[in-house]
């Protein structure tokens, strides 16, 4: 897939991009853009105590996506080198753009939108594409503030040393100004906002081409800014005093600060922006060795720690194992670190958690129970298409009934979704959504599942899939979940929410399961949780009552960009200062494939029962295709994966997936490009624009036939994801939601109906001849159809398309048409004109 081919129509908006290093103002220039007449949209990241008061006024959306390319990348916000675009598999660096395109998309449209984030610095390769692939009108103003004040707000803020911080200041401003060079751009001194917003705005105006609102420049003036938040005020002849700063850093500020003061960009600025640009690229392999040399460090730290953790209590472990029975555990990776684990939990008082260094799994018949299974399914349509081929895994491999399958759902989900999996047999239930309705709503399942009697119930995230039985690998008396498979958070973060949780000393630290990098015992990936019946309503009051305490308490979460992780902390928190007692799952039961890594964890004796793909590993076809390089059995796993899907096709939560996040593929080859032109130029000639009304049976998105002049038209589609883009193309035209689950409309019939590659798609030969009887009764005069009359190998080997028998045979059978002749072809379906 390729993103940079897909240019959409101009977007009608306009752009203007706040660029600037952390803590230079950036919140409040993007605030004084409102007096600009600028939108900040709804979906603002909240004030911060301390931090920002008065507001981030970034966006919610671009911020996660800035978070996720710099996590992909292997970077943080405070890398100083390279951040790793280029270390980005390039089919999931197109899907990041198709989703940043998108999300501007609506952002922007009809509307001046206002957008910061520091992150953005760094990150403008990634985004300049994906604002000339919209077409918008982008204008950028460029936030400078003295560096001495940037480095004591981020040493307050951070603990960040002086070098560490001017080399970030350096990091973030050349690319700034070197990326946004030759385009429309203006330069904002903080302090002189500060000092005279007026005129700031003023000039701010006139240099971009855009109106002031007068009251909310005054507004902005009187009640935003403020005296405090000025904290610091230094000039360029204040950095000559500064031995840890770069010397490039004064004469780059020195030539910002002019042109902050006369508007005017001259030689000073381009020579210096050119020798920090040098500066850059030269100490680009020393940041290297130092990256490496930081994380050998954490680690060395981290043995040392464990070590003397190890060498305190072993005397204690020892006597306490010999004095009680041994828990059964599988092998948890590496002998060291279950016994870290184990060290901890006789430390805080939880059951201990000896770990066998050799041999495997117990078979499942030696601890057979029922197990349950629950998940969510959200609104967003990748919920229901995950959920739904989660579900049949779990019923093929690890249920004994399929109702053993619980699936919750919010509020905002259909009842489309919901009879889908009430099919299936599973027990469905509504969520209410917890705490910030973002990321802990997984702690709300358990509520619901209290009432039901099982040995275990295993919480699941939807982007998973079982290909084994997971109940072998259970435990009878301790919460099984894997480490973590990287340091997210990090060792200081964890330090820090442990210290205000009331940790009297740390756990322990081990491996991650990707790695060599350091993490507290029990701090577990969220994806799967195996949870035995006696303590099922133990961990939900523990884990609630945590993720309540943190979400009033996730500044150290927030300020490193890790709020995302409120619910695997909190549960961390509930197995330290509660005693939840806890095991260290091997990694078959939660196999990550959407990246490269160790998988320290694995049991060799056991195999893959369970991977966790990831929504970046959902191809357009709706298949796994993971970006990693994958040894021969993760390729069986993900072969087995596939082939599971395959047998499963279900159309309507496929095109819904395929119309929400492939958007750029739509319907499918046969609705895009040339086929597209063919078939339009093809419905021209049969006489669609003349018809008295036109039938469009599976309408899909609209982009064949949304510039046609179509007189009475009706557009069916089992996609509400698609009728959505279908009336936004054609707000004058009339369409209708069909629900494949229930009896189908009895409509007039119309004197065109058309029907391109929706018979191909039906799972059943019922499904198809019920569709071949409908298309017969809702056609008066001409009915346009493609399908295929005759079958071939290569469409027995696509799970997603089927043949019962000769499309023309089909219709001939109905005896509704005098005439069926084929009028033409393309890819690899026939087309039929039928007339009554």
């Amino acid at each position: 897939m390729n993103n940079s081919k897909n240019v959409a129509q101009p977007t009608s908006g306009k752009l203007v991009v706040v660029l600037g290093m952390h803590r230079s103002g950036t919140s409040a220039i993007t605030r004084a853009m409102v007096a600009l007449g600028a939108e900040l949209g709804d979906r603002l990241l909240p004030p911060l105590a301390g931090v920002n008061d008065k507001g981030f006024f970034e966006d919610y959306d671009v911020f996660q996506i800035n978070h996720e390319l710099l996590e992909a990348g292997g970077a943080q916000w405070h890398t100083v080198g390279d951040v790793g675009l280029n270390r980005i598999a390039p089919a999931k660096l197109d899907a990041f753009r198709q989703r940043a395109a998108d999300t501007l998309r609506a952002k922007c449209a009809g509307r001046t939108f206002a957008l910061k984030d520091p992150r953005l610095a760094r990150l403008m390769p990634f985004w300049q594409p994906v604002f000339e692939q919209i077409g918008l009108q982008v204008a950028y103003v460029i936030a400078v503030r003295n560096p001495i004040s940037v480095m004591r707000s981020l040493k307050k803020r951070d603990n960040m040393s002086e070098e560490q911080a001017y080399a970030l200041w350096l990091a973030h401003v050349v690319p700034s100004l070197l990326e946004t060079k030759g385009k429309l751009r203006a330069f904002v001194d903080y302090d002189r906002m500060l000092d005279d917003p007026a005129g700031e705005l003023s000039r701010l105006a006139n240099r971009l081409k855009m109106p002031i609102d007068a009251a909310r420049a005054d507004e902005f003036a009187r009640s935003f800014l403020a005296e405090d938040l000025r904290h610091t005020r230094f000039s360029a002849a204040d950095l000559s005093d500064v031995s840890a700063a770069p010397s490039i850093v004064k004469p780059l500020y020195a030539a910002l600060e002019t042109v902050c003061r006369t508007g005017e960009e001259d030689s000073a600025l381009r020579d210096a922006l050119e020798s920090g640009r040098q500066f850059l690229a030269d100490i680009e392999p020393l940041l290297r060795v130092y990256q490496n040399a930081s994380l050998l460090n954490a680690m060395l730290e981290a043995a040392k720690k464990a070590i003397l953790e190890r060498d305190k209590r072993i005397a204690d472990l020892q006597q306490q194992l010999a004095t009680r029975p041994v828990l059964a555990q599988a092998s948890a990776g590496s002998p060291i670190v279950a016994a870290a684990m184990a060290a901890a939990a006789a430390k805080n008082g939880a059951a201990p958690q000896p770990a066998a260094a050799t041999g495997s799994i117990a078979p499942a018949a030696a601890r057979r129970g029922r197990t349950i299974f629950s998940f969510i399914v959200d609104a967003d349509p990748k919920f229901a298409y995950e959920g739904y081929h989660l579900a049949r895994s779990l019923i093929q491999h690890s249920c004994d009934h399929a109702a053993d399958v619980n699936v919750q759902f919010t509020k905002e989900v259909g009842a489309e979704t919901r009879d889908l999996f009430r099919k299936l047999g599973c027990t469905l239930h509504d969520i209410e959504r917890f705490g910030d309705g973002r990321y802990c709503n997984k702690i709300a399942q358990l509520v619901n599942l209290h009432q039901f009697d099982f040995d275990h119930v295993v919480l699941l995230d939807t982007d998973m899939i079982a290909i084994a039985d997971l109940r072998p690998f259970l435990s009878e008396d301790a919460l099984l979940a894997k480490v973590v498979d990287f340091p997210q958070p990090p060792l200081p973060v964890l330090e820090e929410i442990g210290r205000a949780a009331g940790f009297h000393k740390m756990p322990p630290v081990g491996t991650v399961d990707a790695g060599h990098a350091p993490t507290f015992a029990g701090n577990c990936n969220g994806g799967f949780y195996s949870i035995p019946k006696a303590l099922a309503e133990i961990v939900d009051r523990s884990w609630r009552r945590w993720a309540q305490w943190l979400l009033d308490n996730k500044e150290p979460l927030v300020r490193n960009n890790m709020a995302q992780h409120v619910d695997q902390v909190s549960m961390w928190l509930a197995i330290v200062m509660d005693r939840i007692p806890y095991r260290a799952a091997p990694s078959n039961v939660n196999y990550y494939v959407h990246m490269n890594g160790e998988h320290r964890y694995f049991d060799a004796g056991a195999g893959i029962a369970l991977l966790h793909y990831h929504d970046s590993s959902l191809n357009v076809l709706g298949k796994l295709e993971p970006q990693a390089q994958l040894n021969e059995l993760e390729r069986r796993a993900v072969d087995v994966a596939n082939q599971q899907i395959g047998t499963g096709f279900e159309n309507t939560t496929f095109w819904n997936l395929r119309y929400a996040h492939f958007p750029e593929r739509g319907s499918g080859v046969g609705s895009r490009g040339e086929n597209l032109r063919y078939k339009r130029e093809l419905l021209v000639q049969q006489g669609i624009e003349s018809a008295e009304s036109v039938l469009d049976i599976g309408c899909g998105d609209l982009e064949m036939i949304k510039g046609l002049a179509i007189q009475n038209y009706l557009g069916l589609d089992t996609s509400r994801e698609a009728l959505q883009m279908a009336r936004r193309a054609r707000p004058d035209w009339e369409f209708l939601h069909i629900d494949v689950s229930r009896p189908q409309p009895v409509l007039t019939p119309r004197q065109m109906a058309v029907c391109f590659e929706v018979l191909i798609h039906q799972p059943t030969e019922t499904d198809y001849r019920k569709l071949i009887d409908f298309l017969a009764r809702s056609t008066a005069g001409t009915l346009i159809v493609s399908g295929y009359v005759g079958d071939y190998d290569e469409r027995k080997r696509n799970s997603m398309v089927y043949f019962y028998e000769p499309l023309d045979e089909s219709l001939r059978k109905t005896g509704k048409f005098s005439s069926i002749q084929r009028i033409g072809s393309h890819s690899d379906v026939a087309v039929l004109r039928c007339d009554v």
